[in-house]
C-alpha cells in the first residue's frame, strides 16, 4: 500500500468523525429523545399562559407574553416576535411572543402539558395579538450547535443564523416542519447564533414546544472516529513499512 492509499484511508475515516451535522424531522418520540441527549429543553409549562380553544387572533395580556428565563444571562435563549437587538436583547428584547395552554377542540395539540408558545404582534391599537404574525426570532448569545422543537400547530420554515444575524449558508441550515412533527438541526460546531421562524404559509402562524437546543457537538462515539482513524493509518503504515523491507 503506497502513501497516497495510505492518506485516502486516513481522510476518509477523519472526515467520519467530523462530519457530524444533521437534520431531524420526525413525529417518532424515541428519535427525538436522541436528538435531545445531554440538550436544554425548555417546556415552558410553569409559565403563565392564556387559554386558547382556536387559533384565531386574539389579545395575549402581559402576564402571557415571554422573552426569557433571565435577559441578564447570555447563556440561556431570547425569544422574540421580531424588533430585538440582536447583540443586545437584555438592551431592547423586541416584541414578546406568547405563552398558550390549548383547550377545547385544541387541547391536544401540545407535547410535554400544557404550554406552548407562539409569535405576537403589535396591532394598530397596541394591542399584542396572536395567530396573526407568523414570524419568531430566537437569540444564542451563546452559540450552540443543536437546536430543534415539536411543531404544535400550523407549518414552520426554521432558518439558521449566525452571532451577526446572518443566515448561515454551509451544510444543513434550513427545515420545514408540520404540526405533529419534531424538526432540528445539529451541527459540527457551536456556530448557530439565532434561528428565524417563519410560517410556512401566508397570514397564517403556528406554535411549538419542547424547545431543545445544546452546545453538545459530536457524541462521544463519535469522537472516537478520528483518533480511530489515525491509529489505523499508523497501523497500515507499519504494515508497508514492513513489506518493504521483505
Amino acid at each position: 500500500m503506497n502513501k497516497s492509499q495510505l492518506f485516502s484511508i486516513g481522510s476518509a475515516i477523519t472526515t467520519m468523525g467530523f462530519a457530524h451535522a444533521s437534520i431531524i424531522n420526525t413525529p417518532t418520540a424515541a428519535t427525538v429523545s436522541v436528538f435531545q441527549a445531554g440538550a436544554a429543553v425548555e417546556l415552558f409549562d410553569d409559565l403563565p399562559a392564556l387559554s386558547i380553544t382556536s387559533y384565531s387572533p386574539v389579545a395575549v395580556p402581559g402576564a402571557n407574553q415571554f422573552h426569557s428565563r433571565n435577559l441578564a444571562n447570555p447563556g440561556l435563549p431570547e425569544f422574540n416576535s421580531g424588533g430585538a437587538t440582536f447583540n443586545n436583547p437584555a438592551s431592547n428584547p423586541g416584541v414578546p411572543v406568547g405563552v398558550f395552554d390549548p383547550s377545547g377542540g385544541i387541547a391536544a395539540n401540545f407535547n410535554s402539558p400544557n404550554n406552548v408558545l407562539g409569535p405576537i404582534e403589535l396591532d394598530g391599537a397596541n394591542n399584542d395579538l396572536a395567530f396573526g404574525n407568523g414570524f419568531m426570532e430566537v437569540i444564542f448569545q451563546v452559540p450552540v450547535s443543536k437546536v430543534g422543537f415539536w411543531v404544535t400547530s400550523g407549518a414552520v420554515t426554521m432558518i439558521l443564523k449566525d452571532t451577526s444575524n446572518i443566515n448561515l449558508a454551509a451544510g444543513d441550515v434550513t427545515v420545514v416542519g408540520t404540526a405533529g412533527n419534531f424538526i432540528g438541526i445539529e451541527r459540527p460546531g457551536a456556530d448557530i447564533g439565532g434561528i428565524t421562524l417563519l410560517a410556512s404559509a401566508a397570514a397564517a402562524s403556528f406554535t411549538l414546544d419542547d424547545f431543545t437546543s445544546s452546545l453538545t457537538t459530536v457524541p462521544e462515539v463519535s469522537g472516537s472516529w478520528p483518533l480511530l482513524g489515525l491509529g489505523a493509518v499508523f497501523w497500515l503504515s507499519r504494515r508497508t513499512g514492513k513489506n518493504s523491507r521483505r
